[in-house]
């Protein structure tokens, strides 16, 4: 591209007047009055533009009057662009030949200069050369300042090969067209995981443990923390009594309380309680550089949690003065100590007072013989064959359902002189 100026010819300096001015490409310097082409192309307010090599060529003018334009040597197919600048407040006009005349407004308050651009294209249309021209009228500073970041666009594709920039990933493309503000602005920027919280289901009361033969009566309350899944669609409440197959309770579209009359508690996990709540398909949640992250996303599902009320038989036992041998569920359940829910391998230690003529412990029979009985004060000395074994129906509480418990009984020959301490393990 090259770029000529408007002078006053033979001077250097900026034409006042455009009665002896010509633009010339850089290729020629043309005396003042040439003879061949000048001295007869100085009517008043003539621009002559020397048009010689067939290439794109941009040319300015600072003037303030008017003005006519002419090209010299143009070529078919030659495309030039003039450059016509005002810095007073009156209008001027510019004629292209003897066909058309633009306006070049003066400035206005607050501005410097103005400006009128004039895109000329040199043709051949049925033998004759025409010149085609648009112009386009702009303030100056617009004009430049619209030469920015969210004005000029990326030309081509092209894909990130190898490298990570900023937002950008190795593969990742930029698309042509794409705003050059918006490029660097994703460049300038690391792109951050967004978070998606879970969501979760609560129930209470918590599970419970109880004696066989308890009444229980439940009043049970599901609650839903949404997090970042989709809203509750259904709500199923259902009851597994010993083993059996779930009974719906509640199955509604809205969380819901649910209360139940008094309920005997059997022996092993009688009653289940599970609450399962469905879910939609949550968000897609928005990260820092304005991109959908579908990581993480909560999809439509569900969940679940279940209340357990499990039934145990205790472990009863007693040291005291008395010598009698318990054979009723009354008076094994009418000693002092106890455990609940006694395993295979469950130790307890059994203290006996001085004075004691008694010492037994009673538990379910679908236990094993007791494993042992250590005298502590004697070293941990086995002494569990001093005592007697019997069984006894037992029942649970509230008189429900006896089961066979075992019995260990032990009568010592005389009253404890001293306090003792046995160590019992099933």
């Amino acid at each position: 591209m090259t770029i000529g100026r408007v002078v006053q010819a033979n001077s250097g300096t900026m034409a006042k007047e455009p009665t002896q001015v010509f633009v010339s490409n850089g290729t020629k310097k043309y005396p003042f009055g040439h003879p061949e082409y000048f001295s007869s192309l100085q009517p008043s307010g003539m621009l002559l533009l020397d048009l010689l090599n067939n290439e794109y060529i941009e040319f300015r003018v600072d003037i303030d009057s008017d003005c006519s334009v002419t090209l010299f040597q143009a070529m078919n197919g030659g495309r030039y662009k003039l450059f016509v600048y005002r810095t007073t407040n009156e209008a001027i006009n510019v004629h292209f030949g003897n066909r058309q005349t633009y306006v070049v407004n003066g400035i206005k308050e607050g501005e410097t200069q103005s400006l009128l651009i004039l895109n000329i294209e040199v043709a051949i249309l049925n033998g004759q050369l025409i010149n085609r021209i648009g112009a386009t009228s702009e303030k100056l500073e617009e004009f430049i300042g619209s030469l920015t970041t969210k004005t000029i666009r990326v030309g081509e594709d092209f894909t990130f090969n190898g490298v990570s920039l900023g937002g950008y990933k190795d593969g990742d493309s930029v698309e042509k067209g794409t705003l050059l503000h918006d490029y660097l602005k994703k460049t300038a920027q690391k792109t951050l995981s967004v978070s998606y919280s879970s969501p979760s289901i609560g129930l209470s009361p918590s599970n419970q443990s109880v004696e066989a033969g308890t009444l229980v009566t439940p009043n049970i309350i599901t609650s839903f923390s949404q997090g970042d899944a989709g809203i509750l669609k259904r709500y199923l409440l259902q009851l597994s009594t010993g083993g059996a197959a779930n009974v719906s309770l509640i199955d509604a579209a809205i969380l819901q309380s649910y209360s139940q009359a008094s309920i005997v508690v059997d022996d092993g996990q009688h009653l289940k309680y599970t609450s399962t709540l469905y879910h939609d398909e949550g968000i897609t949640k928005i990260n820092n550089v304005g991109e959908e992250d579908p990581k993480g996303k909560i999809l439509a599902g569900s969940l679940s949690k279940m209340l357990i009320y499990s039934g145990f038989r205790k472990l009863f036992y007693e040291s005291d003065i008395q010598s009698k041998k318990p054979t009723s569920s009354l008076e094994i359940r009418s000693l002092t100590k106890h455990l609940n829910n006694p395993k295979n391998g469950t130790t307890f230690s059994l203290t006996i007072p001085k004075g004691a003529s008694r010492v037994l412990f009673a538990y379910p029979a679908y236990l094993r013989d007791v494993n042992s009985v250590k005298y502590i004060e004697l070293g941990g000395a086995e002494v569990s064959d001093t005592f007697e074994m019997y069984r006894v129906q037992v029942e649970g509480n509230n008189g429900f359902k006896p089961i066979e418990y075992k019995v260990y009984l032990y009568l010592p020959s005389v009253s404890t002189k001293s306090e003792l301490t046995y160590q019992v393990t099933i």
